[in-house]
């Protein structure tokens, strides 16, 4: 399979690609097998599609995107036997999707992806359809030291800020990793980035908020978390994750 090594693309213009369903500031999708290794992107991604929830659930074997809407600030969606390893995102980026990340939209069942960092700066903004995460989107694969380093203003500890819009849509969920985790495992996690996105006048707000992940559904084993960060939210609040749906 193929080999992306080594890569950093760095701009001061705030670039922002777009496409219609599977976006990434790096790679769009990723199939089959393949190797990602030391790549560092400060590019923004956009999805334009409006996918409908029940329709956005990726499937690999398939050749039809029109009805996904997935986008990362690395990759939009991280499929096949992919194996990745070291991906840094530490710029203003802006990322848009129903199913959006500042690294990637989704890592899927079969991925492994370690060493992944998002340095969080002041400007960071997410825009999420459906769910939103400072790293992913959805996660369904095997994850492993993932550290998202909170951005400071220069005041004792972590800054509390709001990345996730709710405009034009509010998602259903959002995480300090993933916005929804469907399976696999995590290992090695660290957030210290701490969210407010709500006020106590809110008539409405982002229905479910976690630490980790906004949801949690599938089987999926989480370990070695370390959580320093606050979360100021509107229905559905957890240090670790917001809601776990078993089937």
């Amino acid at each position: 399979g193929g080999t992306i090594a080594n890569v950093n693309v760095l701009s001061d213009d705030n670039i922002m690609i777009t496409g219609k369903n599977v976006v990434g500031g790096i790679i769009g999708l990723g199939k089959g097998n393949y190797k990602i290794s030391n790549v560092k992107s400060d590019l923004s991604a956009k999805a334009s599609y409006i996918a409908d929830e029940s329709d956005n659930n990726y499937n690999d074997e398939s050749v039809v995107y029109q009805y996904y809407s997935f986008a990362g600030g690395v990759m939009g969606v991280a499929s096949g036997s992919g194996v990745i390893d070291r991906t840094i995102v530490e710029s203003n980026v802006g990322v848009v999707g129903a199913k959006a990340g500042g690294l990637f939209g989704l890592i899927d069942s079969n991925v492994s992806a370690k060493r992944l960092t998002l340095n969080v700066t002041e400007n960071l903004s997410i825009n999420a359809y459906n769910y939103g995460g400072l790293v992913v989107g959805e996660s369904a694969g095997n994850l492993q030291e993932v550290n998202v380093n909170g951005y400071s203003n220069g005041s004792s500890g972590y800054t509390y800020m709001q990345i996730f819009s709710t405009l034009p849509y509010v998602p259903s969920a959002v995480g300090g990793v993933a916005g929804l985790i469907s399976g696999g495992t995590l290992n090695e996690i660290s957030v210290s980035q701490s969210l407010n996105l709500s006020k106590e006048t809110s008539i409405t707000g982002i229905n479910s908020i976690g630490g980790i992940a906004g949801m949690l559904t599938g089987r999926t084993e989480i370990s070695n978390v370390d959580v320093t960060a606050g979360l100021i939210g509107f229905h559905i609040v957890g240090g670790l994750i917001g809601t776990v749906q078993g089937n």
